[in-house]
């Protein structure tokens, strides 16, 4: 692998943010991390930054201060998440949209010559169906989705042999977060995991026919190392597990793990409360799959499956638990 990169990572903080810094801190790459409000508390984790920042990354001030710095990569994370996204459009465009253009303004004649935008599977919006590549023609149905869906224009715009700006069109991440983070427990797999552990039970919000594409975190983080030593043309990549369940059928891996694990059954309700039967099946009119082919092409393979990332969650709420005990 090629040598070691200077990496700055925005929302360094955040869900995501956290796990990859870390992670590529670990690999030995100097990581510069952006965290706003505040710098976490956890030494485990600041300890291994390079260099750690607090600041706004949509004031052009910090960001030039930031130039100052001998940095040859950018990950670009900060983003509000798709409620927040859709309470206020004017701050969705400020917050989504405006810090990305002012990074690749100012660091587009630096040393910088990669910049990783994470995007959404969201911008394909209408047209998340059947097989779904890159190629297919985005149709964002929320400000979420088009937020993104600009942001990627953006980075074509900027995009060039020298300035690299590669687009990652996450599909729907989960997994155990490093800090504490309220909003992570909302992701479906993780909710589902904390209900099982916390309830003995889950309950959906739904008929539990809505489909999801999950990917573990652990692997987010070896698809954006993939792509950082990646010499492809390509700019644009969905970083997806590339097999899609319902609700019900990731409720059932819930399930059966905690039932191997724990030695207990536990039931599943629908949303207007009717419990799902052991054996019961789903009759599914569609089911569409977030392809990653082009990450593949990379030398990049799924190593987490839902069975090693539910443990992983049932670990880290077990590990939780007995931290809140001691105290």
């Amino acid at each position: 692998m090629s040598k070691l990169k200077n990496i700055l990572i925005t929302g360094a903080n955040g869900y995501i943010g956290s796990r990859l810094s870390l992670f590529l801190a670990e690999k030995g790459h100097r990581i510069y991390a952006v965290c706003y409000p505040k710098i976490p508390t956890d030494k485990n984790w600041t300890t291994k930054m390079f260099k750690i920042f607090v600041g706004d990354v949509s004031e052009p001030q910090f960001i030039q201060s930031l130039a100052a710095e001998k940095i040859d990569t950018i990950i670009h994370l900060v983003s509000l998440d798709h409620t927040e996204s859709e309470k206020n459009n004017e701050f969705a465009f400020k917050v989504n949209v405006n810090p990305l253009t002012l990074l690749l303004e100012i660091f587009k004649d630096s040393l910088v010559n990669r910049v990783l935008y994470f995007s959404t599977m969201q911008v394909y919006g209408k047209n998340l169906n059947n097989i779904v590549v890159e190629e297919q023609l985005p149709s964002p149905v929320n400000i979420y989705g088009l937020t993104h869906f600009i942001c990627e224009t953006v980075m074509n715009y900027y995009h060039s042999p020298a300035f690299k700006c590669i687009n990652l069109r996450l599909s729907n991440s989960y997994g155990s977060p490093i800090f504490s983070n309220k909003n992570c427990w909302n992701l479906v797999i993780n909710d589902l995991c904390k209900m099982a552990f916390k309830n003995r039970e889950i309950k959906l919000l739904s008929d539990g026919t809505p489909l999801r594409d999950f990917i573990h975190h652990t692997d987010v983080c070896k698809a954006v190392e993939t792509l950082l030593f990646s010499e492809t043309e390509e700019n644009t990549f969905n970083v997806s597990n590339g097999k899609t369940y319902s609700i019900l059928e990731l409720s059932k891996f819930v399930q059966k793990v905690y039932a191997d694990r724990y030695n207990s059954n536990i039931p599943i309700f629908l949303n207007n409360g009717q419990k799902v039967k052991e054996r019961s099946s789903q009759n599914l009119l569609y089911r569409y799959t977030v392809d990653n082919t082009k990450l593949k092409k990379e030398n990049f393979d799924i190593e987490t499956n839902l069975t090693k990332g539910i443990n992983e969650l049932f670990d880290f709420l077990e590990d939780n638990t007995k931290h809140q005990d001691r105290d």
